[in-house]
């Protein structure tokens, strides 16, 4: 097992082959069937275990799992970065990525890996919401993955016009060669669970092509999901409207502009039918959006303007 610090350079050892990548953090009790399994379907599994306090690392080695161990838990988005470098050097033609408690199935990489091959698709998704797709995720998180999806499209439409992804929250997919090397040379992968939208963000801004595969995930696993869905949902949204703003401030800034207009014109309307308590303040709420609204809008208006580089 060896530390995932400065990665060799670039070796041919696994070039043309298709290897499976699992980020891992105290998954010893599952961590073994599915390396096994997923032998079944690739050359090769490696597994970077982010930490762990248990034996996930010695039950990933003893099943025939490359491993490489991080020094301490540095996060979901740290352990798939160093899965993504760890790939490019070795020149791996396709990694799947899939989870270490059992959600995913293994079976369904040879369906996604035919894809890729039959499509040339820079990025195939495993989609629970795809038509055939399924899960028994509870109501809560269906309802929160919605949002999120919801939130994450229109960034993605707005920033590179990509086409509608139903499951932008899957942790299963396949990259190919292209796509690899793209998300191991990036510096500004989140290294929570919000690395998924980064990595989206980043294969649409170059040009990868995404498509997405019907499968199914299953919730009914020990310890599917340990993060607070709210808190998880805030995380995401924030990373989502910062890399929106970084791609596109003007745009971004001009919606927030438009929405501050339209709340503010219905607080003027409202005005006139209130008493004079709850007039003064709508008046004074109104009047801050409308401020607001200009300020924004100047500031659009600004980035649109600068020369481009």
């Amino acid at each position: 097992m060896t530390e995932a610090i400065n990665p060799p350079p670039r070796t041919t050892e696994a070039r043309g082959s298709v290897v499976v990548g699992i980020p891992a953090y105290n998954e010893e009790t599952t961590i073994a069937d599915i390396v096994t399994e997923a032998l079944t379907y690739v050359d090769d599994v490696l597994v970077v275990d982010d930490g762990s306090a248990d034996q996930t690392a010695e039950r990933a080695e003893e099943a025939g799992a490359t491993v490489v161990r991080h020094d301490r838990n540095r996060g979901y988005g740290s352990a798939l970065r160093t899965i993504f470098v760890e790939a490019d050097r070795r020149e791996v033609d396709k990694l799947a990525i899939i989870d270490a408690d059992g959600q995913h199935d293994p079976s369904d990489i040879q369906k996604l890996v035919d894809a890729q091959r039959t499509t040339g698709a820079g990025v195939v998704i495993g989609s629970r919401f795809a038509q055939d797709g399924g899960t028994d995720a509870p109501l809560y998180r269906r309802v929160g993955l919605s949002v999120v999806n919801t939130l994450t499209n229109l960034g993605l439409r707005l920033a590179f016009a990509t086409p509608h992804i139903t499951d932008t929250q899957s942790g299963f997919r396949v990259y190919d060669a292209a796509a690899i090397e793209t998300i191991s040379q990036t510096d500004t992968l989140s290294e929570g669970m919000d690395a998924s939208i980064d990595i989206l963000f980043k294969t649409a801004r170059d040009n990868h092509d995404i498509i997405e595969i019907p499968i199914n995930i299953s919730y009914d696993v020990e310890d599917a999901n340990t993060h607070h869905p709210v808190v998880q949902g805030l995380v995401l949204l924030i990373n989502i409207l910062s890399r929106l703003y970084g791609e596109r401030p003007g745009l971004l800034l001009a919606t927030f502009a438009t929405l501050c207009l339209i709340v503010g014109g219905g607080l003027a309307l409202a005005i006139l039918s209130t008493s004079l308590l709850t007039r003064a303040v709508l008046v004074l709420v109104a009047t801050l959006c409308l401020f607001l609204s200009v300020i924004l809008l100047r500031a659009a208006f600004g980035f649109d303007n600068q020369p481009s580089e």
